[in-house]
Order: structure tokens, then C-alpha cells, then sequence
């Protein structure tokens, strides 16, 4: 009976400690979140004062591409015109220019 005494208050003991153990590492934890909070709390404002500001530079570029698309859209079609009045007012200088171009591009390519 006295080995079952003295097993039984080891085991008390023993419990007491992790108790001791488990509240204390509880309460470091809660420490440590009570002081983890704020500077948690600024980074995230500080995260969304960068999404804001750049969504602020982002859309007025958007709006610049936008407006933009329709001058760049156009371009091909007025360099096409371009070309075509080109050939109709100086079929033979176009000609000419063409066959030189093709000369150096063969040259270029032997």
C-alpha cells in the first residue's frame, strides 16, 4: 500500500507541474498575442494604404491605355492609306523604291 502512496503522489506532483506548465504557457501565449496585436493591426493598415495607392496610380493608366487604344488601333489602317496615296500619286518613285528595296534585301539575304 505505501508504493500505491507514494506512486499516487508522484502522479500528483507530476500533474501539478504540467498544470503549472500548460497555464503558464497559456498565459505567455496570450502575452504574447496582446503584444503581437497592434504592430499585426498596423501592418495590415499599412497593406491596405499600399493597395489603395496603387490602385490609385493604376486606373487613371487605365484610362490613359484606353483612350489610347483607339489612336493605336487607327494606326495601321492610316499608315495603309498613307501607302496607297503614296503609289497614287508616284507609281514610278514607289516602283523604283520598291525594286531598290528588294535589291539590298537579296544582297542582305545571299
Amino acid at each position: 500500500m505505501e508504493t500505491n502512496t507514494h506512486v499516487n503522489n508522484a502522479a500528483a506532483g507530476v500533474h501539478g507541474a504540467v498544470d503549472r506548465t500548460a497555464n503558464a504557457a497559456a498565459n505567455a501565449a496570450e502575452e504574447v498575442l496582446r503584444k503581437a496585436k497592434p504592430a499585426i493591426d498596423r501592418a495590415t493598415r499599412v497593406a491596405h494604404q499600399v493597395v489603395d495607392k496603387a490602385a490609385g496610380v493604376a486606373a487613371p493608366t487605365a484610362d490613359w491605355l484606353s483612350a489610347k487604344a483607339d489612336v493605336m488601333m487607327a494606326a495601321p489602317e492610316k499608315l495603309c492609306a498613307g501607302g496607297r496615296q503614296m503609289v497614287i500619286d508616284h507609281p514610278w518613285k514607289t516602283l523604283g523604291a520598291v525594286l531598290a528595296v528588294g535589291l539590298l534585301v537579296g544582297r542582305a539575304l545571299r
